[in-house]
């Protein structure tokens, strides 16, 4: 019996395949226009050749989990169905030139690499990363999948997607707790750390964000899609959850500027690592804290202090980052020291005021 078939997609996987130069025949034919040529025998469903052993369409079977080899009986007319099946339902591969009846005796297809268009901005997604109220590090990702969130040397493989996700999506790493002043904040910061090796997947889906947590550490989040909370919010594990729509996200702004809501959509996501969130605390005194959204979405209108209405876009505010804190394209950018939107962390003078204790912190909430 088959395993489990599992969700690959098409075009990094067969870019790749063409690019290894293993399977004969599977080449480019015009790289600079990306256009692949396939080799197309016929196939039956008798005992496989030498040939059928070696195959694209094979390959394709055993990725996707519908050939287990040594198990399931192979059936390379099956296989062969596959490949076109998906090549014809995806948007990113157009057939050019059917050779099965023109060279029978080298039957071939010619396909082309097709870029599909995205509407500007809504692959974009903002991340920043806090410890206690600190800013710690932001990014834009521009990867149309998504990334995962995660804290270890571990990178994700294709015999792996189930553990780590898919190799397609953007591998983000939590900042370094170097710059983390407080010796006890930065002990319990890194026990969180070291349960989120399998990380938490963000996932881009047409123009709505999902998540899907892996790792171990319990995540709370809060966002448009969390609806009326009374108390904590958390993530399961591996069950995969709406974050964000954008067309609701649109239906309550126009709402708003007609004047039929007093108040704009929520468009930010806000996630909370270890502890319970939303709780009677503070975001600021949470040990590790991730808000995100897309840095293009306008939030609507709020009203200034001379009584002038303007537009706000989320992510181009420097108040969103901190004072000081830098933003960068595909890559981390850590906030600098100085930071005066950061909690003050000079050592106590004397004469200052004696500060309350806080009760002891529980350890790091596990599931």
């Amino acid at each position: 019996m088959s395993s489990q078939p599992r969700r690959i997609r098409l075009k990094p996987w067969l870019v790749a395949q063409v690019n290894s130069g293993q399977y004969p025949g599977l080449c480019w034919v015009e790289a600079e226009r990306k256009r692949f040529c396939i080799p197309w025998r016929h196939a039956t469903r008798h005992i496989p050749s030498q040939e059928d052993e070696n195959t694209i369409f094979k390959a394709w079977a055993k990725e996707t989990g519908k050939y287990n080899e040594g198990v399931d009986e192979p059936d390379p007319a099956k296989w062969k169905a596959n490949l076109r099946c998906a090549l014809n339902k995806s948007r990113e591969f157009s057939l050019i030139y059917d050779g099965t009846k023109e060279t029978p005796m080298q039957p071939y297809k010619i396909y082309e690499v097709c870029e599909v268009p995205q509407p500007n901005g809504v692959t974009d997604l903002d991340i920043k990363f806090q410890y206690r109220g600190r800013s710690a590090g932001s990014l834009t990702i521009s990867n149309p999948h998504g990334c995962r969130l995660f804290y270890s040397n571990l990178e994700p493989t294709q015999e792996q997607v189930e553990l780590f996700g898919p190799v397609t999506l953007e591998q983000v790493r939590f900042p370094s707790t170097e710059g983390v002043p407080n010796e006890k904040q930065r002990f319990y910061t890194h026990q969180l750390l070291d349960v989120l090796d399998r990380g938490l997947i963000l996932e881009l889906q047409g123009q709505d964000i999902y998540a899907i947590r892996l790792c171990q550490c319990k995540v709370f989040w809060t966002g448009p899609c969390a609806g009326e909370l009374a108390g904590p919010n958390p993530i399961e594990r591996e069950k995969k959850i709406k974050l964000f729509s954008l067309e609701s996200f649109l239906n309550g702004l126009i709402m708003f500027q007609k004047g039929q809501s007093t108040v704009p959509p929520p468009y930010e996501i806000f996630f909370c690592f270890g502890e319970e969130w939303p709780d009677h605390k503070p975001k600021e005194k949470k040990l590790i804290t991730v808000q995100s959204g897309r840095p293009l979405l306008q939030a609507g209108k709020s009203q200034n202090s001379t009584g002038l209405v303007k537009k706000r876009i989320p992510g181009r505010h420097s108040s969103d980052v901190g004072l000081g804190a830098q933003r960068g394209k595909g890559r981390l950018v850590l906030a600098q020291d100085g930071d005066s939107s950061c909690p003050d962390t000079r050592l106590p003078q004397r004469g200052d005021p004696k500060p309350r204790l806080e009760p002891r912190r529980p350890d790091p909430v596990k599931s």
